[in-house]
């Protein structure tokens, strides 16, 4: 954290990038199964991950309320997806 830190005075240009010594492992091989599915007896692979909507998503209708208030606003860059798509 401190290095990252300490780019914010030793970077000068955007875009600018840092390699930093440390590792995530000895070896590589945990990216060979980093966001893949899982195979199956058959050959065929089991993906369980959560599946993906077209649509936005929202815990409670609380939630849309708020988010479609906060998008009418201005004020919520995060749900520029709401948007009607410009024709």
């Amino acid at each position: 954290m401190i290095e990252a830190l300490d780019a914010f005075q030793t970077i000068r240009q955007p875009g600018e990038i840092i390699t930093l010594p440390h590792r995530w492992s000895d070896d590589d091989g945990w990216k060979d199964h980093a966001m893949r599915p899982k195979p199956r007896a058959d050959g065929g692979a089991a993906d369980d991950r959560v599946g993906r909507f077209d649509t936005p998503q929202y815990q409670s209708e609380d939630d849309r309320v708020a988010a479609e208030a906060n998008l009418a606003a201005g004020e919520c860059p995060g749900c520029v997806f709401l948007a009607e798509p410009a024709i």
